[in-house]
């Protein structure tokens, strides 16, 4: 059986048609992805908000499906300016680790700057729990969804939204767990990205692995629009 989708244009038996889905634009930003990076320097370019910063230059690969190379012993991260004082939202990450436990290391993925005092707006990484990456914020306390243990070498779209009251953690469009929690989180500074939130005296304060694509929104993104920007990068990482 064949199918005419047009004039012109017939695709045969078998053959298999992807639906496709647009990313979530609505309050977003701060959208980095490593295909807009010119392969050389230190600018990491954005395809919406403030252009990145790379320090201690992290590796650059250009290949399919295209993401920086972070070595923690070389104290490689990526910053991006202030986004200020965000009551809601989402911050989405697609990466993998290149070590199968994270019980040594205190970082994150994407972070805000904190205050060195009470306060950090946002973070996707090991926070306070040592192995797994979660979602949440401190105000004083740490309040975060329990997260996962990544694979090593493994593809993942890790997603954590806040609404004011509940925190929901998204693994590749899933939602994995969750926290319920009213506060009011405020921002510490700049975006960090494969680094902690506060300290980096030691290789542990920095991600180990990948990180091709971060995206913040300064609204908490539903379990639809989660699985929608899933969908729209999946095949480019083999999912």
């Amino acid at each position: 059986m064949s199918l005419t989708i047009g004039p012109g244009i017939t695709l045969g038996a078998g053959v298999r048609i992807d639906p496709v889905y647009n990313p979530i634009t609505a309050g977003l930003q701060l959208y980095l992805d490593a295909q807009n990076y010119t392969g050389s320097g230190t600018t990491w370019t954005a395809q919406v908000g403030s252009n990145a910063t790379l320090y201690n230059t992290p590796t650059y690969n250009a290949s399919s499906p295209t993401y920086f190379n972070f070595v923690p012993a070389s104290f490689q991260w990526s910053s991006a300016p202030d986004l200020g004082n965000l009551s809601n939202w989402t911050v989405e990450a697609w990466f993998r680790t290149s070590v199968s436990d994270l019980s040594s290391y205190v970082t994150a993925v994407a972070c805000n700057e904190w205050d060195y005092a009470t306060s950090l707006n946002y973070c996707l990484g090991t926070m306070g729990n040592t192995t797994n990456i979660s979602a949440g914020f401190f105000d004083g306390a740490w309040h975060n969804t329990s997260g996962f243990q990544p694979a090593v070498n493994t593809w993942y779209q890790s997603v954590g939204t806040y609404d004011g009251s509940t925190l929901v953690q998204y693994v590749n469009g899933a939602s994995q767990s969750s926290l319920s929690y009213t506060g009011t989180p405020s921002s510490g500074g700049l975006v960090r990205i494969a680094s902690r939130w506060d300290d980096q005296a030691s290789s542990i304060d920095f991600f180990p692995g990948d990180i091709a694509i971060v995206k913040i929104y300064n609204t908490a993104l539903s379990g639809a629009d989660v699985l929608q920007n899933f969908n729209a990068n999946r095949l480019r990482f083999g999912i």
